[in-house]
């Protein structure tokens, strides 16, 4: 019998950690806890499309941070819909850019995050950063 693709057999991404990470990332923003529960259906949906979809598996097998990069719109895709459908008043709170898997940024008037300070150092290589409008621009293909 042929095995299912696994996400976590397959690359080194751990579903679980963005999942979590993701549902935190909007609990905060929202300044809500969200349902829990949330977490284990991100992760299922991650689970079955790897498992049913060639293109996604590519995707997610993409060269150096590209396939964390990947997970981490859809996870953020999916979420949004999860609000959208189960709790439409926290939904309607998100920025639209949301729904397509962009980060959320920092409300109006909050400070952001000071640099990491790695950065600046001599002796290590840059920290690479997505290039959103590329990552965008592939995301309309799948579609």
């Amino acid at each position: 019998m042929k095995r299912l693709p696994q996400i976590e057999v397959d690359t080194p991404l751990r579903a679980q950690a963005v999942a979590q990470s993701v549902w935190e990332e909007a609990s905060l923003w929202l300044d809500e806890r969200l349902p829990r529960r949330w977490i284990g259906e991100l992760i299922a949906q991650a689970d079955a499309i790897y498992a049913c979809n060639p293109r996604f598996r590519r995707r997610l097998r993409g060269a150096g941070n590209r396939g964390r990069d990947w997970l981490w719109v859809f996870t953020r895709h999916w979420l949004a819909a999860l609000m959208r459908e189960q709790r439409p008043g926290l939904h309607a709170r998100l920025p639209p850019s949301y729904n397509t898997g962009h980060a959320l940024l920092p409300k109006p008037g909050e400070r952001t995050p000071s640099r990491n300070k790695r950065r600046s150092s001599p002796l290590l290589p840059p920290i690479r950063t997505l290039d959103a409008e590329q990552a965008w621009a592939n995301a309309a293909k799948f579609y």
